[in-house]
């Protein structure tokens, strides 16, 4: 095989890679046909619909959980076949019986999946370019930048396929999913289980001597809220656009799934295109600025504007929150698998998934919290200028944590190290 045979195959196999995010971004799929299922199951509990809604970003904890185990006694590739395979059957069955108790029980075993997935993909990505820090955070750029594309793709193919069949042909979108786990069976490589890894001999490849360092438990801890907050913040006006768009504007159901894509091909192009340049500079700063993204949103989706203009304006802002989300996720990737040794990266990568998908889940309660806390009567749009607020606090507050980071510092200088002996 030639050296351009084998680079072909390597690409592929990380495009494979990216793809499986269909999983973790499957909930898109439903926030355009939201209404549509809350309105056929108004008869069942609030708790049960609202599960349906956003209970798999619950589940999925169990299955992140689970997936540093799996890693430790199956090879990544293996896992991605199996629990990628079955998502495709079980989400495409979601739909087939019409009782919200069924729906809701698919919908949480889809979250399990979408845990396994994450975290199994992740790592996958890390041991492929173990050694090559510029080349790991590029395509982990490419991993979340197609992670936001396939967010957008879903959010439009639910909204046809919801004004074109009703809401229960929406979970026959995840056969697309069919010629992802092909390319997971062609193309990835194969990798040992953990427990049979010689991690000495790599550490020793790398450059570093001595014992394992003990897991950095502090600093796990920082990151896990950290993701918390980027989710959450995210979360706040994803899983709630719609809500914005029927209080401020009336919109057919396809609608609402373009607009609500903008964020996604917004984000497909800052974390393929923008992120590793980016954040081979800025390093430590990126939160800042995705925070900050997060923050300019928020207060200019307050300011509404009446009829197409005010769509457009919609457009503009949620575009930041395009752009943060293109930034945030692949940051705390790359910021793992740079500062965390080779053996600690499945770990640290499921915890840093669970502190995401709990901000996630979470975000819609905290939406909950503000409007009750501030009385504005259950409307959604007065309570955005106090997540932008939140979102400043938490920009700040990662300024302060770059400059306390002397550890991240020093594991993110390897990238100008290895940029100049490129260059030499």
């Amino acid at each position: 095989m030639t050296e351009k045979q084998k680079k072909t195959l390597g690409i592929a196999g990380v495009l494979a890679l990216c793809f499986t995010n269909l999983a973790y971004m499957s909930d898109l799929i439903i926030l355009p046909c939201y209404a549509a299922i809350f309105g056929h199951f108004a008869d069942d509990s609030p708790m049960v619909t609202n599960f349906i809604a956003s209970g798999t970003q619950l589940t999925s904890i169990v299955g992140a959980l689970i997936a540093p185990v799996l890693m430790r006694y199956f090879s990544k590739k293996k896992i991605l076949i199996v629990a990628f395979g079955l998502f495709v059957v079980q989400g495409c069955c979601t739909g087939l019986v019409d009782d919200a108790g069924y729906v809701a029980v698919m919908r949480g075993i889809t979250g399990v999946f979408m845990g396994i997935q994450f975290p199994t993909a992740m790592a996958l990505l890390v041991d492929m370019f173990a050694d090559d820090d510029l080349k790991r955070n590029k395509y982990t750029g490419w991993f979340d930048g197609i992670m936001a594309g396939t967010g957008a793709v879903l959010m439009i193919l639910g909204g046809v396929l919801l004004s074109a069949f009703g809401w229960q042909s929406i979970f026959w979108g995840y056969i697309v999913g069919v010629p992802i786990w092909i390319m997971i069976l062609l193309f990835v490589p194969d990798t040992s289980a953990e427990r049979t890894r010689d991690y000495d001999a790599a550490r020793a490849e790398r450059g570093m001597e001595g014992e394992m360092p003990k897991f950095p438990v502090r600093k796990m801890i920082c990151i896990f809220i950290a993701a918390i907050a980027a989710q959450g913040f995210y979360g706040c006006i994803v899983y709630e656009f719609s809500m914005y768009l029927g209080e401020n504007f009336m919109l057919p159901g396809w609608a609402n799934g373009v607009l609500g894509a903008a964020k996604g091909v917004i984000g497909f192009i800052f974390g393929m295109f923008v992120f590793a340049p980016l954040f081979k500079r800025a390093k430590r700063h990126t939160p800042f600025i995705f925070f900050g993204a997060q923050a300019i949103a928020y207060f200019g989706l307050y300011f509404v504007m009446p009829g197409a203009f005010g769509i457009v304006w919609f457009l503009v802002w949620y575009a930041f929150i395009g752009i943060a989300f293109g930034l945030a996720v692949p940051y705390y990737h790359s910021y793992v698998s740079a500062v965390f040794p080779l053996k600690q990266v499945p770990l640290a990568t499921s915890l840093m998934s669970i502190g995401l998908q709990l901000g996630a889940f979470g975000s819609t309660y905290f939406v909950t919290f503000l409007e009750t806390t501030f009385n504005t009567g259950g409307a959604y749009t007065p309570v955005l200028p106090y997540v932008g607020a939140c979102c400043v606090a938490a920009a700040v507050l990662a300024l302060i944590a770059a400059a306390l980071d002397k550890d991240g510092k020093k594991a993110l200088a390897r990238m100008d190290e290895q940029q100049q002996q490129q260059q030499a």
